[in-house]
């Protein structure tokens, strides 16, 4: 599937926030892949999930990674059975500097959509990452990289409604 033909895709479904093109971007080649169409279904599920995080946050906020292709995917260090692998996965970053706002914010969506959202990373540079359920997932999990305290704050933080 082309970025045009997921674009069309995203329009029908009512992404309004990002485009195929910054989802099928690999951040560093820069280059346009094309998604494989039975991943489809999971990459609109998953924008639509980062269309709600960018509306409650009420600022820009940017794709740092989508879909990876397998030899992308392996170049970059990225997991083996990453949901990147199968378009169900993005990595936002916030534009504004709000970091711990929107790592709250994206907690909080995460807690409340466990018939949506799988996965929920939490990075200390503001960077979050979400997954949505898909074939061969590892299910609903939560994780922190490097900053497993800073991740467990934040999750605690969004649990108790601080905002």
């Amino acid at each position: 599937m082309t970025a045009e033909q997921l674009q069309m895709a995203l329009d029908r479904a009512g992404v309004r926030y990002f485009t195929a093109v910054e989802f099928l971007r690999l951040r560093r080649t820069h280059e346009i892949a094309d998604l494989p169409d039975e991943y489809a279904d999971a990459a609109v599920r998953v924008l639509l999930v980062a269309d709600k995080v960018r509306e409650a946050y009420g600022a820009p906020v940017r794709i740092g990674n989508g879909y990876r292709p397998p030899g992308y995917n392996r170049a970059v260090g990225g997991a083996s059975n990453s949901a990147h692998l199968r378009g169900a996965a993005v990595d936002l970053d916030p534009l504004d500097g709000r970091r711990a706002e929107f790592q709250r914010l994206a907690a909080r969506l995460w807690l409340d959509s466990p018939e949506t959202l799988a996965g929920l990373g939490v990075y200390s540079h503001g960077r979050i990452h979400l997954d949505v359920f898909h074939e061969r997932g590892a299910g609903r999990r939560f994780w922190g990289g490097p900053a497993k305290a800073r991740a467990r704050l934040v999750l605690r933080s969004a649990r108790r409604g601080v905002a």
